[in-house]
């Protein structure tokens, strides 16, 4: 183009400097690589090379249901909640059972009472059935009593406490992905309308209509479009990945 008198030599040094600015972009980003994968090599224990960076320009998103009660019935931390608070409870009706009579059942047989002159009607058996009840114990089985008593409150409420934080938590991030599927659809829009620009501003500047800074905006525009694509599907798989955490 120079050469035929389509642009200027301006032009190519244009060029020649955006060149150079994305050499030096793409030697940081691969030095930065470098050193996030020796950080995962030893995080994993593997050799670097067998970290393999993938190819494919976007995350995988995997749709994930959520059903709000299901899940703070799943959840494993509400679970193990449930279950402290059937030990707090089994332990409280023990404390309290401390204050009812005990009964037990006493049986015997064979020569109970040696008053017997002829061995032969030696033989007899009894049952009794013994009641016993502790009148005073120092007020040990009342505060006992209490004890369990606050520890089922505190048990209920640290349960209801961990419901509404896992359920704050989960409406958060279901909302949190509802914004970031509206934003790509939105950033999909925007790449079509990039693209169509990128295609007419270099078809023009074939025919030396427009000019290199011309081009090196509408390649910025389509570039930044796509990149911001790739960003709302990895922050998409980080939220699910929350989600699932969560599940």
């Amino acid at each position: 183009k120079i050469s035929a008198g389509l642009t200027s030599n301006i032009d190519g040094i244009e060029i020649d400097l955006e060149e150079n600015s994305i050499q030096g972009e793409r030697e940081a980003a691969l030095a930065e690589a470098s050193m996030l994968t020796q950080e995962l090599s030893a995080l994993l224990d593997l050799d670097a090379n067998e970290i393999v960076v993938s190819p494919l320009e976007g995350f995988p998103v995997h749709k994930t249901e959520v059903d709000v009660p299901q899940v703070l019935t799943n959840n494993p931390s509400i679970q193990r909640q449930n279950l402290l608070e059937k030990i707090s409870h089994a332990k409280l009706s023990q404390k309290k059972s401390e204050f009812l009579p005990q009964l037990d059942l006493e049986g015997a047989y064979g020569r109970i009472t040696p008053q017997y002159a002829d061995p032969l009607r030696g033989t007899e058996s009894r049952v009794a059935l013994i009641m016993s009840w502790n009148l005073f114990s120092g007020m040990s089985s009342y505060y006992k009593t209490r004890a369990a008593s606050n520890e089922t409150a505190a048990q209920g409420l640290e349960k209801k406490t961990s419901s509404l934080e896992i359920q704050n938590d989960l409406e958060n991030l279901i909302t949190a992905r509802n914004s970031l599927k509206k934003l790509k659809a939105l950033q999909q829009q925007r790449l079509v309308f990039a693209q169509k620009y990128y295609e007419m501003t270099l078809s023009e500047y074939k025919r030396g209509v427009k000019n290199s800074p011309d081009v090196q905006t509408a390649t910025s525009s389509l570039f930044e479009s796509k990149n911001k694509i790739i960003e709302f599907d990895r922050d998409l798989s980080v939220v699910n990945a929350k989600i699932n955490e969560l599940i």
